[in-house]
């Protein structure tokens, strides 16, 4: 892909190694798959959001005495056609669960109309800070997109994937390869195949177990003040021409 921008931009399609100064992922090691380890890479801790709003007060006010989980699809995947057919069946998959779920609509609040009658478990919102919530959750049902993926292991939550196209299905591999969770096919998806990997998944130990441990590693990664130092520290010709920063599974840079 890269040759082929090259090409276009009338550049030398030739590419020897963009990694070989510097590749800067920011996730644990152990989340990228491991045919993409190199001696260059070096992994870094992101910085928080500087300002985040405010939870709704409905959803900060949910009761303790059950688990919270988090469904989103993203504010992409609700934009392609037929995407929105799949929000009912979260809805009573959720349903069904002995627990408080929040369930974002990624600014679409006009498929709200679309889901009928909601159970008194399940809270529609347009919006929410997700990251912000997520360190209050217990699981999250997300589109396993790289930014939810992060995030997720950022606040310790294990996750179900319901991954529809880009760089979600292999997100979605490692989850189920580190044992963060499970996945299911959306294009099958059932509200008692949903129910079901949702009750495993909060019930079984193994993935809150392995979640936490990355968020400890990411936790323990230096911040980007060290990438800027490590970008320093590079020869001239080298910071120039090759710096790849990894935010997905070798798909995204």
């Amino acid at each position: 892909m890269l040759a082929a921008q090259r090409a276009a931009l009338g550049l030398n399609p030739e590419v020897s190694d963009p990694h070989r100064y510097l590749r800067a992922g920011v996730l644990p090691e152990q989340c990228y798959p491991p045919e993409l380890a190199s001696a260059t890479s070096r992994y870094y801790r992101t910085p928080g959001p500087v300002r985040e709003p405010a939870l709704d007060a409905d959803i900060a006010a949910l009761p303790a005495d059950r688990p919270l989980v988090l469904a989103s699809l993203g504010s992409l995947a609700l934009t392609l056609p037929g995407m929105a057919r799949v929000l009912p069946t979260l809805v009573e998959g959720l349903a069904a669960l002995d627990c408080e779920a929040v369930l974002t609509l990624g600014g679409r609040a006009d498929l709200a109309g679309e889901l009928g009658p909601l159970p008194a478990n399940v809270h529609v919102t347009e919006f929410t800070p997700q990251r912000s919530l997520l360190g209050a959750c217990d699981l999250f049902v997300t589109h396993a997109g790289f930014n939810a993926f992060a995030e997720a292991i950022a606040a310790g939550v294990p996750m179900v994937a319901l991954p529809s196209f880009a760089d979600q299905p292999l997100n979605a591999e490692r989850i189920v390869a580190l044992g963060l969770g499970e996945r299911l096919d959306l294009d099958r998806l059932t509200a008692e195949d949903l129910s079901a990997a949702c009750i495993r998944t909060l019930t079984t130990p193994g993935p809150r177990r392995r979640v936490r441990q990355l968020q400890r590693l990411l936790l323990g990664q230096p911040g980007f003040d060290h990438l800027v130092t490590d970008l320093e520290s590079l020869q001239p010709v080298a910071a120039t021409t090759a710096l790849c920063a990894c935010s997905g599974g070798g798909q995204a840079s």
